[in-house]
């Protein structure tokens, strides 16, 4: 019987020493969750801040594509209104030499010389 009473209080010992052990074990772990939601919440704020910076990046960028989406629809208007200003001089110039052809033709089939001073083409 004394052996098991000494067996009895050597365990409870090791019990208390077990308990204080993990008390202190839990109270570090408290602490450092304490630290840690402290450190969170002063991040927080900033961690907010940057999720607002990068939609707004995000907005300046596909505002930036927009404004050189403009530019380029502006420059190929230009183009087209160059080429088509080209056209239609080339088609005016293309029109009016049809003419002086016709014209010339008309006049050597009535027999007109068009160059008289060569000499292939005098009567």
């Amino acid at each position: 019987m004394l052996d098991s009473l000494r067996d009895y209080r050597k365990k409870k010992r090791i019990g208390k020493k077990q308990i204080n052990a993990d008390t202190q074990k839990f109270n570090g772990i408290t602490s450092g969750i304490d630290l840690l939601e402290k450190q969170i919440g002063k991040l927080q704020p900033a961690y907010e801040k940057r999720e607002q910076l990068k939609k707004k990046t995000e907005d300046l960028v596909r505002l930036l594509q927009m404004k050189e989406l403009e530019k380029s629809v502006a420059n190929e208007e230009s183009r087209l209104e160059k080429g088509t200003n080209i056209f239609d001089e080339t088609t005016r110039n293309v029109e009016n030499l049809r003419t002086a052809n016709s014209s010339w033709r008309w006049s050597l089939r009535k027999g007109e010389t068009p160059f008289p001073t060569l000499p292939s083409y005098r009567k």
